[in-house]
């Protein structure tokens, strides 16, 4: 008899590679389109050199300067490993490191669009215990050891100085604008910025590199925070909670059962400030059975715990991979 299980899984999986090369038309949020017309960058990811495991990956903006070049654990999502090295649309280099397991790990640059060195930092990577849920996940910091401003004037050097950030031309993708003090590679004393993402202006209190707490001021509204800017939103119950609902909710499409169809589907939505879902699609489609249960089990769900950003709820973008896999029994 066959069983199945399914999951929705915070880091990726490999996936069979069928083609000795696989192209993907891809819009900024990582979504698939069908035409390089409508992409905002082409994806390329090949067979393995001899001698090793690791994927070749190339992307390219439309008009056919490279995007980045790195190898990847997978093929798709891509989990970088090694030496990576992304570009501006202008050609030249926006920023090169080093990753291990999709992370980035080990000294980092980040360069402005005229070529200048921007940024020089040190990252790392640890897990951390959630005690609430008794979950234990991974998060990434850094310490800022150079930074300077487009003219090459030095800003930070050796670990000490002033960071302003920089955000034209999507150095930041985040889009956030903000200065403060570095003391030993990590910010301390008072933050000030802006974020254009969500048309908020802060300003935040650091010790020894940690966010202790911030204000901020969005649409004439003020709000206080804590440790953390956003705050994803969360499925209720506890932290298997999204797994046990998958598990009760969808049922394996007959078709791909009997044709032992199995792999992950990618589904995007908005969690809105009462905590429904909306605008629910699929950005990475496996087969159109599996595809309709995964969207279907979206459709249905109970209300999630809305995220906050900046201490106020918003709508919040996010994506889940629900896996698909048969097994006997």
């Amino acid at each position: 008899m066959r069983s199945f299980l399914i999951a929705a899984f915070l880091l990726t999986s490999s996936v069979c590679f069928a083609q000795r090369q696989n192209v993907y038309f891809l819009k900024e949020d990582n979504s698939l389109v069908n035409s390089k017309d409508s992409a905002d960058f082409i994806r390329i990811v090949s067979e393995p050199d001899s001698g090793t495991v690791l994927f070749n990956v190339v992307e390219y903006y439309p008009n056919g300067k490279r995007k980045l070049i790195g190898k990847s654990k997978t093929i798709d999502p891509i989990r970088l490993e090694g030496a990576c090295l992304t570009f501006y649309n202008n050609g030249k280099r926006k920023a090169t490191g080093n990753y291990e397991d999709g992370w980035l790990v080990g000294g980092s640059d980040e360069y402005y669009p005229n070529g200048r060195l921007f940024l020089h930092k040190e990252n790392a990577i640890k897990e951390v215990l959630d005690p609430k849920y008794n979950f234990t996940f991974k998060t990434a910091s850094f310490t800022i050891v150079e930074a300077y401003d487009s003219l090459g004037t030095v800003k930070v050097k050796e670990g000490n100085g002033t960071y302003s950030g920089y955000s034209e031309d999507g150095i930041n993708l985040l889009k956030v604008t903000e200065e403060g003090l570095i003391n030993n590679g990590k910010r301390t004393g008072i933050w000030k910025g802006t974020d254009k993402n969500f048309n908020v202006t802060f300003e935040e209190i650091y010790e020894d590199g940690e966010l202790v707490s911030g204000k901020a001021r969005h649409n004439g509204i003020s709000a206080t925070y804590g440790k953390t800017r956003i705050v994803s939103p969360l499925f209720p119950g506890d932290g298997a909670g999204f797994n046990k609902y998958l598990a009760r909710t969808i049922r394996y499409p007959a078709k791909e059962r009997e044709n032992n169809i199995q792999g992950r589907v990618i589904v995007s939505f908005i969690v809105e400030k009462d905590g429904a879902l909306t605008g629910i699609k699929v950005i990475r489609p496996f087969s159109p059975g599996l595809d309709n249960e995964a969207m279907h089990a979206l459709r249905v769900s109970p209300n999630w715990i809305p995220g906050t950003v900046y201490g106020s709820v918003e709508r919040i973008p996010y994506s889940v991979p629900i896996a698909f896999a048969l097994a006997n029994e």
